[in-house]
C-alpha cells in the first residue's frame, strides 16, 4: 500500500476549494488513514487555519518550492500517508505540479455560467495531467436554475470527470471551518452532512479501486 496524492485544484477563488480540502483530510483520518494537509495557498490559508482551530497544525505542511512538494509526495507515498493538497486560485508552478502529480484530482466550480464557460480549460489541464476516472467535478453552491441544470448535464457527457456531487448553498459549511469542524463534527444541518460525505465517499471508493 502506498499513499495517495489528492489535490483540490482550480484558478478561480471562492469555489471551495479550501471547504473540499479539508473535509476531505478529515474523512480520511476518520477512516484510520494518516494525512497530510499541504496549503498551498499563502494569501488565505484557510486549511492551515482550519488545522490550527483543531490543535492540529503539526499535519499542515507549506513547501518552499516545487522540488520541496515533490519530495513531500514522494515520502509519504513511501510511507503510507495520504496527502491532500489546497490550491491557490491561480495557475502557480506549485499549484500546477501538484495537479500533474496527484492520483486524483478535485475541481470545485461554481453553479453559474461563468464557471461553465472555465470549465473547458479546466478540462484541458486535466486531460494532460491525470488518467480519466480520478478527475472530480465537484459543483458547489448548487441552486436549481438552467444554467445550473446545464452545466450538470454537460458535465456528465464529456467524458473526463467523475462527478464527485453537487453542495448546496449553505450556511453549515461556513460556520464549521470558522470552527475548525467539519460539518458531520457540527451536526448543524443534515443536508450539508449527507451531501459532503457522499462526495468524499465518491472519492474514496473511485480512488480504492485504482490502487
Amino acid at each position: 500500500m502506498a499513499g495517495r496524492v489528492l489535490t483540490v485544484f482550480g484558478n478561480k477563488g471562492g469555489t471551495g476549494k479550501s471547504m473540499t480540502a479539508v473535509h476531505l483530510a478529515v474523512s480520511l483520518m476518520d477512516r484510520g488513514r494518516r494525512v497530510i494537509a499541504v496549503d498551498l495557498d499563502a494569501r488565505q490559508g484557510d486549511t492551515k487555519a482550519f488545522f490550527e482551530a483543531r490543535g492540529q497544525e503539526q499535519m499542515v505542511a507549506i513547501p518552499n518550492d516545487v522540488d520541496g512538494l515533490l519530495e513531500l509526495f514522494e515520502n509519504a507515498k513511501a510511507e503510507d500517508v495520504d496527502v491532500v493538497v489546497d490550491c491557490p486560485p491561480a495557475d502557480s508552478p506549485m499549484a500546477m505540479a501538484a495537479a500533474e502529480h496527484s492520483d486524483g484530482t478535485i475541481y470545485p466550480f461554481l453553479s453559474g455560467a461563468n464557471d461553465a464557460r472555465s470549465l473547458g480549460r479546466a478540462i484541458r489541464i486535466a486531460t494532460q495531467t491525470q488518467q480519466p476516472g480520478a478527475l472530480f467535478c465537484l459543483v458547489n453552491k448548487y441552486k436549481n436554475t438552467n444554467d445550473a441544470r446545464a452545466l450538470v448535464a454537460m458535465l456528465g457527457s464529456v467524458g473526463v470527470f467523475t462527478m464527485a456531487g453537487v453542495v448546496g448553498d449553505r450556511n453549515a459549511f461556513n460556520s464549521a471551518l470558522r470552527a475548525g469542524r467539519t460539518v458531520w463534527e457540527m451536526n448543524e444541518d443534515a443536508k450539508a452532512v449527507l451531501e459532503m460525505k457522499a462526495i468524499c465517499d465518491n472519492i474514496h471508493r473511485v480512488m480504492e479501486r485504482k490502487r
